[in-house]
């Protein structure tokens, strides 16, 4: 659980570090298909952790714990499956816009 644990850590780095578009939805979805022991689907799980941490626009509050993460990944599975159209966009705004929806900050109005 370690290693994967420090795998997905160090994914989320390199992630952060790399363009933003350099992942787009084909390689996204593709990722989030392999089965959950080869290394491209801890690769998605760090990507998706990845664009949660660093949200610009702080717009997603995702208050799950990390090993609560599979609906959180699932909703942007089923985002991706569901909408072959958007896949030639920048996977980042993909799982934003896959999480939204349900994982929106709520409103607070400035007094």
């Amino acid at each position: 659980m370690r290693k994967i644990f420090l795998t997905i850590i160090s994914f989320t780095l390199f992630i952060s570090s790399a363009s933003a578009s350099y992942i787009d939805g084909n390689l996204l979805k593709s990722m989030s298909v392999a089965p959950v022991t080869e290394n491209s689907h801890l690769q998605f799980v760090g990507y998706v952790v990845g664009v949660i941490d660093s949200n610009e626009q702080d717009n997603l509050c995702v208050d799950v714990p990390p090993n609560a993460l599979t609906p959180v990944l699932d909703t942007v599975i089923n985002y991706l499956a569901n909408n072959p159209e958007k896949l030639n966009a920048s996977g980042s705004d993909l799982v934003v816009e896959a999480l939204i929806k349900q994982y929106s900050c709520p409103f607070t109005p400035k007094s």
